[in-house]
Protein backbone atom coordinates (compact mmCIF):
# COMPACT_ATOMS: atom_id res chain seq x y z
CA UNK A 1 0.00 0.00 0.00
CA UNK A 2 1.30 3.45 -0.94
CA UNK A 3 1.71 6.39 1.06
CA UNK A 4 -1.23 8.09 -0.31
CA UNK A 5 -3.32 5.09 0.08
CA UNK A 6 -2.54 4.93 3.64
CA UNK A 7 -3.36 8.51 4.21
CA UNK A 8 -6.80 8.25 2.04
CA UNK A 9 -7.96 4.87 4.38
CA UNK A 10 -6.39 7.10 7.91
CA UNK A 11 -8.91 9.88 6.37
CA UNK A 12 -12.05 7.35 6.49
CA UNK A 13 -11.73 5.69 9.78
CA UNK A 14 -10.19 8.45 11.81
CA UNK A 15 -13.63 10.40 11.59
CA UNK A 16 -15.12 7.58 12.61
CA UNK A 17 -13.47 6.44 15.46
CA UNK A 18 -13.80 10.07 16.66
CA UNK A 19 -17.64 9.91 16.31
CA UNK A 20 -17.45 6.39 17.86
CA UNK A 21 -15.91 7.89 20.87
CA UNK A 22 -18.13 11.40 20.84
CA UNK A 23 -21.02 9.17 21.12
CA UNK A 24 -20.07 7.05 23.60
CA UNK A 25 -18.68 10.10 25.45
CA UNK A 26 -22.05 11.64 24.97
CA UNK A 27 -24.12 8.61 26.53
CA UNK A 28 -21.74 8.20 29.41
CA UNK A 29 -21.97 11.91 30.63
CA UNK A 30 -25.92 11.12 29.97
CA UNK A 31 -26.13 8.07 32.05
CA UNK A 32 -24.21 9.65 34.75
CA UNK A 33 -26.32 12.79 34.60
CA UNK A 34 -28.95 11.36 35.01
CA UNK A 35 -28.24 8.96 38.00
CA UNK A 36 -27.15 11.92 39.59
CA UNK A 37 -30.59 13.59 38.40
CA UNK A 38 -32.97 10.37 40.41
CA UNK A 39 -30.48 10.35 43.19
CA UNK A 40 -31.28 13.76 44.06
CA UNK A 41 -34.93 13.87 43.28
CA UNK A 42 -35.16 10.75 45.66
CA UNK A 43 -32.86 12.47 48.31
CA UNK A 44 -35.69 15.18 48.03
CA UNK A 45 -38.49 13.68 48.21
CA UNK A 46 -36.85 11.64 51.47
CA UNK A 47 -36.27 14.82 52.80
CA UNK A 48 -39.75 16.22 52.26
CA UNK A 49 -41.33 12.93 53.31
CA UNK A 50 -39.00 13.36 56.37
CA UNK A 51 -40.02 16.87 57.39
CA UNK A 52 -43.63 16.03 57.09
CA UNK A 53 -43.49 13.39 59.68
CA UNK A 54 -41.55 15.76 61.99
CA UNK A 55 -44.24 18.28 61.58
CA UNK A 56 -47.03 15.64 61.97
CA UNK A 57 -45.45 14.51 65.20
CA UNK A 58 -45.04 17.66 66.68
CA UNK A 59 -48.93 18.82 65.26
CA UNK A 60 -49.80 15.77 67.45
CA UNK A 61 -47.82 16.58 70.32
CA UNK A 62 -48.62 19.80 70.56
CA UNK A 63 -52.26 18.81 70.30
CA UNK A 64 -52.00 16.29 73.39
CA UNK A 65 -50.10 19.05 75.33
CA UNK A 66 -53.62 21.47 74.57
CA UNK A 67 -55.67 18.34 75.67
CA UNK A 68 -53.87 17.38 78.67
CA UNK A 69 -54.26 21.37 79.71
CA UNK A 70 -57.62 22.40 78.84
CA UNK A 71 -58.97 18.52 81.04
CA UNK A 72 -56.35 19.84 84.02
CA UNK A 73 -58.14 23.15 83.48
CA UNK A 74 -61.48 21.62 83.30
CA UNK A 75 -61.06 20.02 86.52
CA UNK A 76 -59.51 22.34 88.25
CA UNK A 77 -62.88 24.13 87.46
CA UNK A 78 -65.12 21.07 88.77
CA UNK A 79 -62.98 20.63 91.87
CA UNK A 80 -63.60 24.73 92.39
CA UNK A 81 -67.33 24.84 91.28
CA UNK A 82 -67.53 21.93 94.09
CA UNK A 83 -65.75 23.68 96.42
CA UNK A 84 -68.30 26.12 95.90
CA UNK A 85 -71.23 24.38 96.17
CA UNK A 86 -70.12 22.75 99.19
CA UNK A 87 -69.64 25.92 100.59
CA UNK A 88 -73.11 27.10 99.82
CA UNK A 89 -74.62 24.30 101.04
CA UNK A 90 -72.57 24.86 104.36
CA UNK A 91 -73.87 28.44 104.87
CA UNK A 92 -77.30 27.16 104.06
CA UNK A 93 -77.27 25.03 106.93
CA UNK A 94 -75.59 27.80 109.11
CA UNK A 95 -78.92 30.23 108.04
CA UNK A 96 -81.13 28.30 108.19
CA UNK A 97 -79.59 26.73 111.79
CA UNK A 98 -79.58 30.30 113.22
CA UNK A 99 -83.15 30.60 111.84
CA UNK A 100 -84.50 27.83 113.81
CA UNK A 101 -83.13 28.81 116.99
CA UNK A 102 -84.65 32.80 116.41
CA UNK A 103 -87.74 31.03 115.43
CA UNK A 104 -88.19 28.93 118.76
CA UNK A 105 -86.92 31.53 120.74
CA UNK A 106 -90.11 33.43 119.74
CA UNK A 107 -92.55 30.15 120.28
CA UNK A 108 -93.39 31.12 123.63
CA UNK A 109 -93.82 34.76 123.04
CA UNK A 110 -96.51 34.17 120.70
CA UNK A 111 -98.27 30.99 121.86
CA UNK A 112 -98.73 32.43 125.74
CA UNK A 113 -100.82 35.25 125.07
CA UNK A 114 -103.30 37.00 122.24
CA UNK A 115 -104.67 39.93 121.58
CA UNK A 116 -108.92 39.74 120.22
CA UNK A 117 -108.39 42.69 118.13
CA UNK A 118 -104.97 45.29 117.74
CA UNK A 119 -106.13 47.28 120.32
CA UNK A 120 -107.56 44.96 123.17
CA UNK A 121 -105.29 44.12 125.80
CA UNK A 122 -103.22 40.49 125.55
CA UNK A 123 -105.26 37.68 127.42
CA UNK A 124 -103.36 34.24 127.88
CA UNK A 125 -104.29 31.92 124.73
CA UNK A 126 -107.25 29.66 125.47
CA UNK A 127 -105.69 25.82 125.27
CA UNK A 128 -105.28 23.99 122.25
CA UNK A 129 -105.93 20.47 123.00
CA UNK A 130 -104.42 18.01 120.23
CA UNK A 131 -105.22 14.28 120.08
CA UNK A 132 -103.20 10.94 119.85
CA UNK A 133 -104.88 10.35 116.79
CA UNK A 134 -104.38 14.25 114.93
CA UNK A 135 -100.38 12.97 116.07
CA UNK A 136 -100.34 9.97 114.63
CA UNK A 137 -101.41 11.21 110.97
CA UNK A 138 -98.94 14.43 111.75
CA UNK A 139 -96.10 11.74 111.85
CA UNK A 140 -97.35 9.61 109.66
CA UNK A 141 -97.01 12.37 106.93
CA UNK A 142 -93.73 13.31 108.23
CA UNK A 143 -92.79 9.77 107.36
CA UNK A 144 -93.02 8.66 111.09
CA UNK A 145 -93.62 5.16 112.10
CA UNK A 146 -96.95 5.08 113.74
CA UNK A 147 -96.01 3.19 116.54
CA UNK A 148 -92.58 5.77 117.18
CA UNK A 149 -92.45 7.56 120.35
CA UNK A 150 -90.20 10.44 119.34
CA UNK A 151 -89.31 13.36 121.61
CA UNK A 152 -89.48 16.85 119.89
CA UNK A 153 -86.60 18.53 121.87
CA UNK A 154 -84.55 15.72 119.82
CA UNK A 155 -84.49 17.72 116.83
CA UNK A 156 -86.48 14.48 114.72
CA UNK A 157 -89.07 15.06 112.92
CA UNK A 158 -92.19 13.70 114.91
CA UNK A 159 -94.16 14.87 118.02
CA UNK A 160 -93.88 13.46 121.17
CA UNK A 161 -96.47 10.54 121.30
CA UNK A 162 -97.29 7.03 121.56
CA UNK A 163 -99.51 6.09 118.37
CA UNK A 164 -100.57 2.43 117.95
CA UNK A 165 -102.20 3.13 114.75
CA UNK A 166 -105.57 4.38 112.90
CA UNK A 167 -108.42 3.30 114.89
CA UNK A 168 -106.82 2.48 117.75
CA UNK A 169 -108.21 3.24 121.28
CA UNK A 170 -106.29 5.77 122.31
CA UNK A 171 -106.72 7.94 119.07
CA UNK A 172 -108.84 9.78 120.67
CA UNK A 173 -106.67 10.37 124.33
CA UNK A 174 -105.03 14.03 124.87
CA UNK A 175 -101.25 13.15 125.11
CA UNK A 176 -100.36 16.49 126.12
CA UNK A 177 -99.27 17.95 122.85
CA UNK A 178 -100.15 21.91 122.38
CA UNK A 179 -98.83 24.56 120.40
CA UNK A 180 -95.87 24.61 121.72
CA UNK A 181 -94.70 21.21 120.89
CA UNK A 182 -96.32 21.22 117.50
CA UNK A 183 -94.67 24.83 116.29
CA UNK A 184 -91.15 23.39 117.79
CA UNK A 185 -92.07 20.44 115.58
CA UNK A 186 -92.53 22.79 112.66
CA UNK A 187 -89.78 24.98 112.75
CA UNK A 188 -86.89 21.71 112.77
CA UNK A 189 -88.83 20.36 109.84
CA UNK A 190 -88.85 23.92 107.83
CA UNK A 191 -85.32 23.68 108.49
CA UNK A 192 -84.70 20.32 107.16
CA UNK A 193 -86.61 21.00 103.61
CA UNK A 194 -84.70 24.03 103.57
CA UNK A 195 -81.53 22.59 103.86
CA UNK A 196 -82.82 19.59 101.32
CA UNK A 197 -84.14 21.89 99.00
CA UNK A 198 -80.67 23.73 98.84
CA UNK A 199 -78.84 20.20 98.38
CA UNK A 200 -81.88 19.28 95.68
CA UNK A 201 -80.82 22.80 93.71
CA UNK A 202 -77.30 22.49 93.97
CA UNK A 203 -77.31 19.08 92.19
CA UNK A 204 -79.55 20.38 89.44
CA UNK A 205 -77.18 22.85 89.27
CA UNK A 206 -73.94 20.52 88.95
CA UNK A 207 -76.04 18.16 86.71
CA UNK A 208 -76.58 20.81 84.01
CA UNK A 209 -73.60 22.39 84.22
CA UNK A 210 -71.76 18.89 83.49
CA UNK A 211 -73.93 18.36 80.52
CA UNK A 212 -72.89 21.91 79.37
Amino acid sequence: MNLDRLWQVLGVLVPIALGVLLVAAIRSNGYSDGHEAAQADGNRALAELRAEYAAEKQAQAEAGQKAAEAAAAKLRDEQARGNQLAADLAAEKDKRRKTTDRLIGEIARVNDLYRAALDAPAEPLPACVFTTGFVRVWNEASGIAASASVPTNSGASGVAATTLGAGAPDDLVAPGIGRTELLTNHVRNAEQCSVIRKQLNLLIDWETHGRN
